[in-house]
């Protein structure tokens, strides 16, 4: 895999929750012209910058639907989202689901180190 492709993948996947990432950033990011960052996404990825940004988002939004307490809001604030409606049909699109439901059917549980009904275990 290409350094570029790479160093573009590590930015997208830190930068997820800031909404003024575009292809521009991510480009000057991977030091490389827009073009060439989208042909080599294409030919080494399978899609796009702007595509594989947005899975990444709608990744990182099911997990915290499933593995945290935070408000819908709060998810799509911090996956990158501008609005609620735009969150909601992304992962309805992606997963089939709506938020809502994706937390619902994919059991939520409480992370262990803060339910009070788990135990320590002692060897």
């Amino acid at each position: 895999m290409p350094r570029n492709i790479l160093k573009a993948r590590r930015f997208i996947e830190e930068n997820l929750g800031n909404d003024a990432i575009d292809i521009n950033v991510i480009a000057n990011q991977a030091s490389v012209t827009p073009q060439h960052l989208i042909t080599s996404f294409k030919k080494h990825i399978g899609t796009t910058p702007s595509r594989y940004l947005w899975q990444m988002r709608a990744n990182r939004a099911r997990q915290l639907l499933i593995h945290t307490q935070y408000s819908q809001s709060e998810i799509a604030h911090r996956c990158g989202y501008n609005s609620l409606p735009h969150y909601s049909r992304s992962i309805k699109n992606l997963f089939g689901m709506t938020p809502a439901q994706l937390r619902r059917d994919m059991g939520f549980t409480q992370p262990s180190d803060s339910d009070d009904s788990v135990r320590d275990l002692v060897f």
